[in-house]
């Protein structure tokens, strides 16, 4: 599955079969389903799998989300990413700016769903 973070939510896409599982800069272009709504209402931390290594789970008030990314790094860095998300979404809120240039935070990556 690939997933981007877009003006406060969390979006995902299943692999294109044409796209390289190597190939994480490469978007698909299949439709996009929400898979967290409002990323302010949520919070992220790393989780200790024991079955499962570079584990971070997204915590809201009805759902639980565990993703696995491929190493360490990205895991910490699509943790960074998610709480920067969330903290421009209340800043953009904040601000009454509803443009999605000012609010749109994109990130696309290859997360292992194992």
């Amino acid at each position: 599955r690939w997933f981007s973070i877009r003006n406060g939510q969390l979006l995902y896409m299943k692999r294109n079969n044409a796209t390289s599982t190597n190939d994480s800069a490469q978007q698909p272009s299949l439709p996009q389903s929400i898979m967290v709504p409002d990323l302010r209402l949520c919070s992220i931390r790393s989780a200790n799998d024991i079955d499962r290594r570079f584990v971070f789970e997204i915590l809201s008030p009805n759902s639980s989300h565990l993703l696995q990314a491929d190493s360490q790094a990205q895991c910490e860095q699509w943790v960074s990413s998610l709480q920067l998300a969330i903290k421009n979404s209340f800043k953009s809120s904040n601000d009454n700016s509803q443009n999605s240039a000012s609010v749109c935070f994109v990130l696309i990556h290859k997360i292992l769903n194992k």
